[in-house]
């Protein structure tokens, strides 16, 4: 029932979920992958919602690369600020569906948009990528011709913990696909970089690496975080990437952890100078079942149940709210299926 309330949600007009602007959301696409090889209707829905992102007014075919999102239904009217997270997300999704589906406009666009976020994202001297490159209408408007004589939106060169380290787990993904090391080692770089300027002994990692006033104890950080680290170890198998997977965890667990009722909340406990909704404690959902995925990685790798214990726990945490999230009900139902899977 759930599977087909996510369903349910899809536009078989224009592709994608919802009736208004849309997102590029990518968990009830990889649910639709991992069905498609049994059921025809989810491996449509992934084809025609991949066509529509990637051949789209979402694409910028000029410099390559995803926008953050579309105003209308149709894909067009996108927002046009490109962000990390988005690209570094979908970067993934259309590599395996080129892979697993054997279609090759999806590896295509999968190895665009990686040349996009090496071209414009990448800091090719020290490693680590920044943030996003800024909206800017009039010069995504003009064809590639035309943007010569424009100068280019500008990077916002902040290396955000999380979001690096979605795209350490995409490029080393990409790299083992591609047979590219230099890649690889590239993304083994950036991985170190964060982690020495945002990570603090018993402290977790800031949001953004290198910032002397950014903040730390949120969830989304070291959660990331410790994913790319487990697939620095599974790429490597140097103990030293599994091990501050695990302090990671730990940290997150010791700080952010609802004992009473499961799931973690969104950040460690604000401290006595947080005023007005800097104070509430929020447990995100679609935050919650990727790490329990993650979690349930890390125990199997590193043998320490308790963090499965934990992964259990939070799922079942979310299984009242699942109902109510539409299309984003996905990522509990990922996180179930990664469950029964290992």
């Amino acid at each position: 029932e759930l599977t087909a309330a996510v369903f349910g949600a899809f536009d078989p007009l224009h592709g994608g979920f919802g009736a208004d602007g849309k997102y590029p959301l990518v968990a009830p696409l990889r649910l639709a992958l991992e069905l498609a090889g049994t059921d025809q209707a989810c491996r449509a829905i992934l084809e025609s919602t991949l066509d529509a992102m990637g051949w789209g007014g979402l694409y910028d075919d000029a410099d390559g690369g995803f926008f953050r999102c579309a105003e209308t239904r149709d894909w067009r009217q996108p927002r046009t600020e490109k962000m990390l997270e988005t690209n570094a997300q979908l970067l993934r999704l259309y590599l395996d569906a080129g892979r697993i589906l054997g279609i090759a406009r999806f590896t295509d666009r999968g190895a665009d948009v990686l040349r996009y976020i090496q071209t414009w994202l990448a800091d090719a001297v020290d490693g680590g990528w920044w943030g996003s490159q800024a909206a800017d209408g009039p010069y995504y408007a003009a064809d590639e011709a035309g943007r010569r004589g424009l100068p280019p939106p500008e990077v916002r060169r902040v290396l955000y913990a999380d979001w690096n380290g979605e795209m350490v787990s995409a490029a080393l993904h990409a790299a083992a696909i591609f047979g590219d090391d230099g890649l690889r080692d590239f993304a083994l770089t950036s991985l170190e970089r964060v982690l020495l300027a945002a990570y603090r002994p018993g402290g977790g990692v800031a949001h953004a690496a290198g910032e002397a006033q950014s903040v730390r104890g949120l969830l989304a950080d070291p959660a990331a975080m410790t994913a790319a680290c487990l697939d620095a170890f599974d790429t490597t198998g140097n103990p030293v990437y599994e091990m501050m997977a695990e302090e990671l965890a730990h940290y997150a667990v010791r700080t952010m952890w609802d004992e009473e009722a499961g799931g973690f909340f969104d950040g460690a406990a604000p401290s006595g100078e947080a005023i007005g909704r800097l104070r509430d404690r929020l447990k995100p959902f679609a935050l919650n079942c990727e790490f329990a995925t993650t979690l349930r990685r890390l125990a199997a790798a590193s043998g320490n149940g308790e963090f499965g214990t934990a992964a259990d726990r939070a799922v079942a945490a979310m299984a009242p709210l699942a109902a109510a999230q539409g299309a984003l009900a996905s990522h509990y139902l990922l996180a179930v299926r990664a469950a029964v899977l290992r």
